[in-house]
């Protein structure tokens, strides 16, 4: 799993991700990309327009993340993507993943 921020990776490893969950996000790039044979990924955030066509391929949107009180919040309104894989190896398409902001 791919998150756009620190808080979505740390909610799904905090309900326990069958799957490893990496974010380009502040500090958490630091731990570093999956490994290059991870071919297909989940994508979780709300990503700029064209953001996941310029690092991933085939990517299909599955959900939109809402609460059932429909509270508004950072999450609200964020999409589910399913990918086949990053547009380049994951070791090389890492360093253009990565962002720093609040």
């Amino acid at each position: 799993m791919f998150t756009q921020n620190y808080g979505e990776a740390g909610a799904l490893e905090h309900l326990g991700s069958a799957r490893p969950v990496y974010s380009g996000h502040n500090n958490d790039w630091l731990w570093g990309p999956p490994p290059d044979a991870t071919r297909s990924i989940v994508v979780v955030g709300r990503f700029p327009s064209g953001y996941l066509g310029g690092h991933f391929t085939g990517c299909r949107q599955r959900a939109t993340i809402d609460n059932a009180d429909h509270i508004p919040n950072k999450e609200r309104g964020a999409h589910v993507w399913t990918c086949t894989g990053p547009a380049q190896p994951w070791h090389r398409e890492w360093v253009a993943l990565r962002h720093y902001n609040a």
